[in-house]
């Protein structure tokens, strides 16, 4: 009987489902200051999608609705880190699906705009990069965990800024120019 069974038939909580994993690979019991955690809903079984809500069960990843650790601004910058290598090629440096290979003639990705991706639950967009969807390939073998759900976190982030109402807006920052996401005044990647 390997250890993890002895744990699950004496009724202990498993090391995953107790501590709060952080983007380094250490874990700590209590989230760090300045993090935003979800209090409520299904986390794929409490880990980070290698075990409940794996690669073996489809259904919880696609019902996951928070994320398993707290989203902080060191998550956020990952994210948009490896969005920018894996993602922006056919997501488009805003999610646009306006991608540099969609442009070359490839199938255009969907919008992460459109309303059914912003209702999606965050389960779903980490089924879509572990197992793949229609034209997409699955990037479960280049991308690991952590960074896949930083990358949906930072979808959501830029699902968040299309979505903001001009009285959210700071006034400081209403008459700022806007930083282009990446893409040139001519539609084009910057390179």
């Amino acid at each position: 009987m390997s250890g993890a069974q002895a744990r699950a038939q004496a009724g202990a909580t498993s090391t995953a489902q107790a501590t709060t994993p952080n983007m380094q690979g250490n874990t700590s019991s209590q989230p760090s200051g300045g993090s935003v955690t979800n209090v409520s809903g299904n986390n794929a079984g409490g880990n980070l999608g290698t075990q409940q809500g794996g690669p073996g069960n489809a259904a919880a990843q696609q019902d996951a609705t928070m994320f398993p650790f707290p989203i902080t601004q060191d998550v956020l910058t990952r994210g948009q880190q490896r969005y920018n290598i894996y993602c922006s090629m056919c997501h488009g440096m805003t999610g646009y699906g306006d991608g540099m290979i969609v442009r070359r003639g490839f199938r255009r990705p969907p919008s992460y705009h459109d309303e059914r991706l912003r209702a999606a639950p965050v389960g779903h967009f980490f089924d879509v990069i572990t197992n793949g969807w229609g034209a997409m390939p699955d990037y479960a073998a280049q991308i690991p965990v952590q960074d896949r759900w930083a990358i949906i976190a930072y979808v959501r982030a830029l699902q968040l800024s299309q979505q903001v109402n001009k009285s959210e807006v700071p006034p400081e920052k209403l008459n700022q120019p806007q930083g282009g996401g990446g893409q040139t005044e001519g539609g084009g990647e910057r390179h």
